[in-house]
């Protein structure tokens, strides 16, 4: 399923313009096992070079409960994404926060670049 997921997200990019882009799977990265979940997020950062983790303000709750700062000299910045509507094949109400690929089904690969900020 991963290798799935993968598949789909680089071919998602490379169709909507994202380019210099780099992958790296967190398993390739020889992190020690059962890590809690902001340790392990801090230890890739940590291992890819990270100064600053841009992230939805949702998260900031969790990270603020697992000392994510006193844990890491890694910068925090919250990112408040805009969602901006799009026809969704004729419903009468937009539903927001849907994947990605309802907006590529709803609009197209061209149709999508101007959503995605």
């Amino acid at each position: 399923m991963s290798e799935l997921n993968i598949g789909l997200i680089k071919l998602i990019c490379e169709n909507i313009g994202i380019k210099n882009k780099k992958f790296i799977n967190s398993s390739e990265m020889n992190l020690e096992k059962n890590l809690k979940r902001t340790d392990k997020l801090i230890r890739i950062l940590e291992t890819i070079g990270a100064k600053l983790y841009i992230t939805p303000e949702g998260s900031l709750d969790y990270l603020r409960v697992d000392n994510f700062t006193k844990e890491t000299s890694i910068k925090i910045k919250p990112r408040n994404y805009i969602i901006k509507a799009y026809d969704q094949n004729g419903l009468k109400k937009f539903i927001p926060k849907l994947s990605i690929l309802d907006l590529i089904a709803n609009k197209g690969w061209k149709g999508s670049k101007q959503y995605i900020v």
